[in-house]
This record gives C-alpha cells, structure tokens and sequence, in this order.
C-alpha cells in the first residue's frame, strides 16, 4: 500500500467518520487523568522516600526504611514503564486475586513510578 492510499484511509476514518472526537473525547482525558493523578501520587510517596532518606540512621528503624526506599528506588528506576505496566496488570492483580481496571492500574503504576524519581 503507498503513501497515497494510507492517507486516503486516515482521511476516512480519522476525520470523515469522526475519529477525531474519540480521541479528544477518550484519549485526551484517559491522558490527562494518568498524568495528573499519577503526579500528585508521585509527589506524596516521593516525599515520603525523601524524608525517609534524610532520616537519621541511628536507630533501627529509619535503617530498615532506608533500605526499602532504596529497593524501591532501584526497582523503579531499574525497569522501563511498560514492563511495571505488565507485571501489575498480568502479575500482580492477579496473583492477589485484584480486579482493577486498565486505567485505574496505569495511574497506580504511573505514580508509582514517579515517586521513584
């Protein structure tokens, strides 16, 4: 198929029947919703590791906090999203007998993976 007859089914489908509405409709707040609540879930975990990680270490249990806050760091920060993506959704959930919806687990995973930075 050229680059003539791929356009002219773009043409039909994205902009004669409407495809665009869909988009804007769905994609954009699907988009805007991972990225703003994943945000806010980012900054209040990655706060928590903050204060966690200027702690100091002379007692028992800011040591123990420290090193979970460094696995988590290293685990997310060590693995590309869609691959956190995957384990939570196929993994995870499911392991633990969870159902939660593909957008609910994208903004989980995305703050998640926020706070680690």
């Amino acid at each position: 198929m050229n680059f003539a007859a791929k356009f002219n089914v773009f043409w039909e489908l994205f902009i004669e029947r409407g495809g665009w509405k869909r988009v804007l409709s769905v994609g954009l707040v699907n988009t805007l919703l991972i990225a703003v609540i994943g945000l806010l879930i980012g900054i209040v975990l990655g706060t928590l590791i903050g204060a966690v990680k200027v702690m100091p270490k002379y007692k028992l249990l800011p040591r123990i906090l420290d090193k979970i806050c460094t696995v988590y760091v290293g685990f997310f920060r060590g693995t590309p999203l869609v691959v956190q993506l995957l384990i939570a959704y196929y993994v995870l959930w499911p392991l633990f007998g969870i159902s939660i919806p593909p957008l609910e687990t994208s903004i989980i995973v995305f703050g998640l993976n926020s706070a680690a930075y």
